[in-house]
């Protein structure tokens, strides 16, 4: 919102001076708004992030305990032959 003055200043001399301010004067619920956005979009940036990275891991295999052995990695490829 913005407010306009408009005054006259004269001076000792009986010059006449017209002088114009504007004072924007910021609203504190468009602030409150325009934070409260900025952080929405950085929560789902974050939880598009990190969805995109379990994805990635899952389909790569890592969502699986390291210790587990598994049927391919225990067999020896010596003993087939």
């Amino acid at each position: 919102m913005y407010r306009r003055k408009k005054y006259t200043k004269t001076s000792l001399d009986g010059a006449t001076e017209t002088i114009e301010t504007e004072e924007r004067n910021s609203s504190g619920l468009l602030e409150f708004c325009a934070a409260i956005i900025a952080i929405t979009l950085s929560i789902l940036t974050a939880t598009l992030i990190l969805q995109s990275v379990n994805h990635a891991s899952s389909t790569r295999g890592l969502d699986k305990p390291i210790n587990q052995s598994e049927k391919h990695l225990s067999k020896d490829p010596r003993n087939e032959n």
